[in-house]
C-alpha cells in the first residue's frame, strides 16, 4: 500500500445544525497513485478528522467524477466502481469536501 501524499487544503468551515452537532468541513486536493480501493489508504487523520461522516463533490483534474465515500466505521474513504460497486484504486488529482468530526 502506497503512502498517501499530505492533501492540499483548499478550505476548512464547521457546519452544524440546530441541536448543536457540528462537523468540520475540508475542501481539498488530493494527488492519488492507485489508491482508494484499499483499506487504510485514505485515512480520516489525512484531513485532521477522526470520523469522517459524508464526501462530497468528488471531482478528478480530468474532469471526471468519481463514486467515493466513507468507510462504514468513518475511519477511511473509499473508492468504487460504478457499475459493480466493488472497491476501485484511483490514479490522479481529485477535488473533493469531507465532512466529519475531530474527536
Amino acid at each position: 500500500m502506497a503512502q498517501i501524499a499530505k492533501p492540499t487544503i483548499e478550505e476548512i468551515w464547521s457546519q452544524g445544525n440546530p441541536n448543536g452537532r457540528k462537523f468540520k468541513c475540508v475542501k481539498a486536493l488530493i494527488v492519488l497513485s492507485t489508491q482508494g480501493g484499499t483499506s487504510g489508504d485514505i485515512p480520516a487523520s489525512l484531513f485532521g478528522l477522526s470520523k469522517i461522516f459524508e464526501v462530497e463533490n468528488p471531482v478528478g483534474s480530468d474532469d471526471k467524477s468519481y463514486m467515493i465515500g466513507p468507510s462504514y466505521d468513518g475511519s477511511q474513504i473509499y473508492s468504487y466502481t460504478a457499475l459493480s460497486g466493488a472497491p476501485a484504486n484511483i490514479s490522479g488529482t481529485i477535488r473533493l469536501i469531507v465532512k466529519g468530526n475531530t474527536g
